[in-house]
């Protein structure tokens, strides 16, 4: 018998759908914030990550330390606007790599095992 569902080959393929919604309005709300603020896609043309990573923090220091719900300035949640940050420094790494400011330590040679035991 045939079946009466079209076929879908989406193995493999990101699943979008996995994410709850729920959880993006909050951070809809900070991106509203900040077209207001600055300019609708204001963040698309890319700031340093060492920027984003510092208001990211102070976000999650006010929720988690300071137990602050909302942000007074914006009126949004701080793990809304922590959302935020964090998909802005997902957008900046693919789309503008040259403003990863993040410093970078030189990483030793590893030392073998049967070398630190022979000294």
């Amino acid at each position: 018998m045939e079946s009466k569902i079209a076929e879908r080959f989406n193995t493999g393929k990101c699943r979008l759908g996995m994410i709850p919604l729920d959880c993006h309005k909050w951070e809809a709300d900070g991106f509203a914030f900040g077209a207001a603020k600055y300019a609708p896609f204001n963040w698309r043309r890319g700031l340093p990550i060492t920027e984003q990573m510092d208001s990211l923090l102070r976000h999650l220091n006010a929720f988690f330390n300071e137990y602050e719900d909302i942000d007074p300035e914006s009126g949004v949640h701080h793990l809304g606007l922590a959302q935020c940050n964090l998909a802005m420094m997902v957008n900046t790494l693919i789309n503008h790599p040259e403003l990863d400011d993040r410093f970078k330590i030189e990483k030793p040679a590893v030392v073998g095992t049967n070398e630190l035991r022979n000294k």
